[in-house]
């Protein structure tokens, strides 16, 4: 379901801005939702951590500095 709401994010037909997604667990991981494949190989990459503040705290302080940014949590 989270994967699926990526999609509808990425997809929408007035999202003009780049967009990206992460698999998020003990560290952030990007990954592609572009094609069928990319789907079905990402959903792999889904951890069984239940627990991401360090990967979401990372993500914001070390990798992702820029104050314009707009992040879109979804998480379940």
């Amino acid at each position: 379901l989270a994967f699926a709401s990526a999609i509808a994010v990425i997809k929408h037909p007035k999202a003009h801005s780049e967009c990206q997604v992460f698999a998020l667990g003990q560290s952030g991981i990007p990954i592609s939702l572009n094609k069928v494949e990319d789907v079905i190989e990402n959903l792999n990459q889904v951890s069984p951590i239940l627990e991401a503040s360090e990967a979401l705290e990372k993500f914001f302080i070390e990798e992702h500095t820029e104050k314009d940014i707009e992040v879109f949590f979804i998480t379940h």
